[in-house]
């Protein structure tokens, strides 16, 4: 069964690092020839990870930037689109998963009607249709021409995605994390000192993209409520990129911040900077799912997520979910008043977040698309999370 993972890049993100975890484990399958392609290399350590693995990688552009300018952007377009249709002819696979906002490539990749494309919806609907409107008449005239399946990540994308495409057969499969992984991590004090942090200070933290999805200038404002009201508070900042990043610290220097504030990129060590903090803030605009919050309850602290996250991701007592219409301040006193709350962590169906039962939920269903196309018995039915 040859399969295609294709994705816009492999930066540290969550649909990227979800893509990264779903080949490490499916090229652990006999039965998969598995191929990764990434239309833009951005030289991140996942890149690095899956080659190390010995997973097959070919980059459809290996200098160009993410952004270009539009006068370089059609010949460049050209030539990416060229290559993927060599790669895809050569290696004419049974299965093409792609991931994000690159329906156009899709199209233009000479995949043949015996195919079957499987896109994952990493974001909610209607940021889908709102930021992205293009893509999604794309994806029509895909579906129109392709055999096509949707992967959603929750019931509540699942019906709006049916209901939306007018049909009955998208699937949910939960994004996935390795649980034991994020339970362990270097000591709290200990990864602080690395730091430059002391025991005695609180630490509130954010992973993600400096992108208006994740809402950081709004965290900003509740860090600075914070820290006039508890001042050995820090801010400990984790991004897979720079975008936005003049921005955000021209935020902090206003509010005289720059002490307080921590900035890292491109770690690995997610699980051990977890450790290091005492509550996880993530006030998103949106999310499709929001995998860093699984994380972070899995890794023990307390997790407050703005309301428009899904509740899917409520799989602990250690979540807490606020209004983006409520003031940075009442964000602010919510925050600091979990230090004096010792509750131990309750976890609701946590194996369901498991990456390798995941993994094989996904490859269940490649395994039923598959016999499906060769008319072969299926296999067991698919698991729905």
């Amino acid at each position: 069964m040859n399969v295609i993972e294709f994705i816009p890049s492999l930066v540290m993100a969550g649909a990227e690092t979800l893509v990264k975890d779903y080949v490490l484990k499916l090229q652990t399958y006999n039965d998969i020839n598995l191929l990764v392609i990434v239309i833009f290399r951005t030289n991140s350590p996942w890149e690095k990870t899956i080659s190390d693995a010995g997973v097959k990688v070919f980059f459809l552009d290996e200098e160009t930037k993410l952004e270009q300018k539009s006068s370089a952007k059609i010949l460049v377009g050209l030539k990416q689109i060229t290559k993927l249709r060599k790669i895809v002819k050569s290696f004419n696979p049974d299965i093409f998963h792609y991931h994000l906002y690159i329906s156009n490539y899709v199209l233009l990749a000479g995949i043949s009607r015996k195919t079957t494309i499987i896109y994952t919806l990493h974001n909610d609907l209607e940021s889908w249709k709102k930021k992205r409107p293009l893509d999604i008449k794309l994806f029509k005239l895909l579906k129109k021409i392709h055999k096509l399946k949707i992967i959603t990540l929750s019931s509540k994308m699942q019906q709006e995605v049916n209901d939306f495409f007018s049909i009955t057969d998208s699937i949910i499969l939960n994004n996935g994390i390795d649980i034991n992984h994020f339970k362990s991590g270097l000591k709290k004090n200990l990864i602080r000192e690395q730091l430059g942090l002391n025991s005695s200070d609180f630490v509130i933290g954010n992973i993600g993209r400096f992108t208006e999805q994740k809402n950081h200038p709004f965290l900003i404002k509740i860090f600075n409520e914070i820290h006039n009201l508890q001042s050995n508070s820090k801010l400990l900042l984790i991004s897979g990129e720079e975008a936005l990043q003049p921005k955000i610290t021209q935020q902090i220097k206003e509010y005289n911040l720059e002490n307080d504030v921590i900035i890292l990129y491109d770690r690995i060590d997610i699980n051990d900077l977890l450790n290091a903090m005492d509550v996880f803030v993530l006030p998103s605009l949106w999310e499709g799912l929001g995998i860093v919050l699984i994380e972070a309850q899995v890794a023990g602290i307390w997790t407050i997520a703005s309301n428009v996250v899904p509740q899917s991701t409520h799989i602990s007592n250690h979540i807490i979910y606020l209004s983006l219409d409520d003031s940075p301040l009442k964000w602010a006193k919510k925050i600091l008043s979990l230090q004096s709350l010792k509750v131990p962590i309750e976890y609701y169906g946590l194996d369901n977040w498991e990456i390798s039962n995941v993994v094989n939920d996904l490859y269940i269903f490649y395994k039923r698309i598959y016999y499906a196309q060769n008319q072969n018995c299926p296999p067991k039915s698919y698991s729905q999370n």
